[in-house]
């Protein structure tokens, strides 16, 4: 029986469906019209309604199906738009009421010390009910139920409901196919369906002949059932897979359930016919490259050594026996291939000898990947003589360079000609240990290299994209500008709408108030519970980034913005606001232009320890609860193993949301606050607006296969005429589409 819940949350994203594979058939009677009545309306209360398909396909299902289905459906729209939880603020009168007591709290500070807080609380004990959900210090008495907030006009939504189909099995197996022949690693919720898919409803007969992507490869590999594995036959074709030292490596972290980046440290644990895998694609590999590309993870392999057995294995698997005991004993021995590429770097920057260069040239076409992504340094290395060489052996070797890497390398060339304002280096797509240079130390290149670049890269693609079959006549919304491509979701945490890091969202004309929300509970293991306590701030900066005030728990209002009040304990969950009036703001404080939104573990849990969530609604500042389903923009669950989060940065004059999904690492072990980490932040914002620079949108992308591949390209709806093919948000959603069949 497969998990329709998981499915289904994959399928809402990227089909705007709802799995329907595995219901019976019936007849909806009279007396069943209250159930599908009651799907309609829950359906409506979360901003989502009923293509005519899915509507039928209810109406043909018997009783217990349909109260099947309603339950399902509740629960997957429910979690997307976080309305599976209540959110009740610490001030029941936010926003119109928010006490401001913090003059009160800086005299007891200052004149007593920290025992001040102790008399403030016998002072005021519980705060009035009609107003407060806690103490004066925010926390809930687990005892005590938490009142809703204040009620307020009924909600005034004009907006159109978002239609959701019916997705059937050949939906699953399509977007299984597509996720498995990315071109990008998968989140974990896309791993999950791909495992869902390959157990419970297609077998390994959905195994495709390539993984392009390694880390997918071995999430694949480790999916597959034992009985699978130890085949003869369907264990050949799995290792058809493995290619390199590193792609064993990975299968071995996914086997023990670790994380196949290979970033975070590795518990191993193997069965037999595991480990006997791995040792046979590692005895498959040449020796030298098998050695140097084990020495990368050399730390790793001296672990995953003590698991392999080898000894017992030594006749079986003579090379891989060598391989680790080579890696073990003798690494020195092993030359590789970025020693050799720094050393002629190195002795570039001494002397200037065309024999090097050539010989450097060589070097590097011999690994084209590694020669895209050191291109923009070897250009700088290499004498202004030699970088029209450079160019030229680059071109030689273009076709071997992967899809991916050459969009955005097109992208980073177009702005080599103006200083960046910054730059900001991110390990593996993820801001945990992210490394901020306040100005680009680099030298800016010529525009006539750039240009042959850009050139010479968009020519191969376009060549690539040919061969991939005519599109017709398309449209192509100029939306697509503000959506970054997908091309790794290893890290990205589960939304409502699932786009990659830097992609923009817009608001409407008419809104009024931006809503930022936050939930969370604290950690219950064995009966305990674990006081949490996580903040909700924003960071105002003007225009060329320099700090403009702080809306946190120290400083809840400033005229326009305002805080609900801070909870510092969650044992029947809590919940944080921050409304922000767009008008008052921009009056009261005209200088202010961009907005980082910031989530903080007080109490130094990491957010991968316990329930968290966040995003933002857009308002008309007058009517409905705080916490409107259909009104929600994005929400996310908080899921970093750090203690300090960046989820969004707004744009005021434009009201654009940039969508960020950044952990960020802080130095303090508790206490971390948007005060503490306010520099960081700045420097991210000013990132996040400057992010075009590095990576490529799916305009730039699917433009690319319009000149390739397209009869005719329309940018403007207005141009009346039948299209082939529709470019706009709808495709923007088919992230697995995108990554396997357009990054091709």
């Amino acid at each position: 029986m497969c998990d329709s819940y998981i499915l289904s949350n994959t399928l809402l994203s990227y089909r705007n469906s709802l799995y329907v594979g595995d219901y019976d058939a019936g007849i909806v009677t009279a007396d069943d019209a209250d159930i599908l009545l009651a799907i309609v309306a829950e359906m409506m209360a979360n901003g989502y309604g009923l293509t005519s398909d899915l509507l039928e396909f209810l109406k043909g299902l018997n009783r217990s199906s349909l109260m099947n289905f309603r339950e399902r459906a509740k629960t997957v729209l429910e979690k997307k738009t976080g309305s599976n939880v209540s959110y009740v603020p610490l001030f029941r009168k936010f926003p119109e009421e928010v006490p401001d007591h913090d003059h009160l709290i800086n005299i007891v500070f200052g004149k007593l010390g920290a025992e001040g807080a102790f008399l403030v609380y016998e002072v005021y004990g519980v705060w009035s009910p009609e107003m407060y959900n806690g103490t004066w210090t925010g926390r809930q008495f687990p005892e005590k139920s938490l009142q809703k907030a204040i009620q307020r006009p009924e909600l005034v939504h004009k907006k159109r409901l978002n239609l959701i189909g019916a997705a059937h099995r050949a939906d699953a197996l399509e977007v299984c196919k597509n996720l498995m022949c990315a071109h990008g690693s998968l989140s974990e919720s896309d791993r999950a369906f791909v495992k869902e898919v390959v157990q419970n409803i297609e077998g390994l007969s959905i195994l495709p002949t390539e993984i392009p992507n390694k880390e997918n490869m071995a999430f694949v590999i480790a999916s597959c059932p034992k009985e699978g594995l130890a085949a003869t036959e369907l264990s050949d074709k799995l290792q058809t897979y493995i290619k390199t030292a590193t792609d064993v490596l990975r299968v071995a972290v996914a086997f023990s359930g670790s994380d196949v980046s290979l970033v975070n440290h590795t518990r191993f644990r193997l069965s037999n016919w595991q480990r006997r895998f791995i040792l046979r694609a590692l005895n498959c590999l040449e020796f030298k490259s098998g050695a140097e590309d084990m020495l990368r993870f050399r730390g790793l392999w001296l672990v995953l050594a003590k698991y392999l057995h080898v000894n017992a294995y030594s006749k079986q698997y003579p090379r891989a026996t060598e391989l680790v005991y080579t890696i073990r004993a003798e690494p020195k021995k092993i030359s590789t291939f970025n020693r050799k590429v720094e050393a002629a770097l190195l002795n570039l920057e001494q002397k200037d000898d065309t024999k090097d260069i050539e010989e450097l040239l060589a070097l590097l076409k011999s690994r084209p990947g590694d020669f895209a992504r050191r291109l923009d340094h070897v250009i700088r290395t290499v004498p202004k003589s030699a970088q029209s060489l450079v160019v030229t052996r680059f071109q030689e070797a273009l076709n071997q360079v992967a899809t991916p890497l050459l969009v955005n390398l097109a992208t980073h060339f177009g702005h080599r000609t103006n200083k960046a304002p910054l730059r900001v280096h991110l390990p593996k797509g993820s801001a945990t240990n992210c490394i901020i240079q306040e100005k680009d130390p680099r030298d800016l290149l010529p525009k006539d290299i750039t240009e042959r670049l850009i050139d010479v890269i968009n020519a191969e693609l376009k060549g690539r994209f040919s061969k991939l079959g005519s599109l017709g006549n398309i449209y192509i919304d100029p939306i697509l500008k503000d959506i970054l491509i997908p091309m790794s979701m290893r890290n990205i945490s589960e939304s409502l709408r699932t786009v990659a890091r830097g992609s923009k969202f817009r608001a409407d004309k008419d809104a009024k108030v931006i809503r930022l929300f936050l939930y969370w509970e604290d950690i219950k293991e064995n009966g305990q519970s674990q006081r949490v306590d996580v903040d909700l701030s924003l960071l105002q900066l003007d225009k060329d980034f320099n700090s403009g005030g702080e809306i946190a728990y120290y400083n809840l209002k400033n005229g326009a913005m305002t805080h609900s009040g801070d909870f510092t304990s969650a044992p029947n969950g809590a919940a944080e606001f921050i409304d922000i009036d767009i008008a008052k703001t921009k009056e009261l404080f005209p200088n202010i232009r961009y907005i980082g939104v910031t989530v903080n573990s007080f109490t130094g849990q990491p957010f991968d320890s316990f329930t968290a969530k966040a995003g933002y609604m857009v308002r008309d500042g007058e009517t409905g609860d705080l916490f409107e389903p259909k009104t929600v923009q994005q929400k996310y669950d908080v899921v970093a193993g750090t203690k300090f989060a960046l989820p969004l940065v707004i744009d005021l004059e434009k009201l654009e949301f940039y969508w960020l999904d950044f952990g960020l690492t802080s130095k303090r072990s508790c206490c971390a606050n948007l005060e503490s980490e306010k520099a960081s932040v700045g420097y991210l914002v000013e990132y996040a607006i400057n992010m075009y620079r590095e990576k490529a949108s799916l305009w730039d992308l699917i433009m690319l296969h319009g000149e390739a591949r397209a009869k005719s390209i329309a940018t403007d709806i207005s141009e009346r005429q039948e299209f082939d093919r529709v470019y706009d948000m709808d495709f923007c959603t088919k992230v697995d589409l995108i990554m396997s069949q357009y990054l091709a």
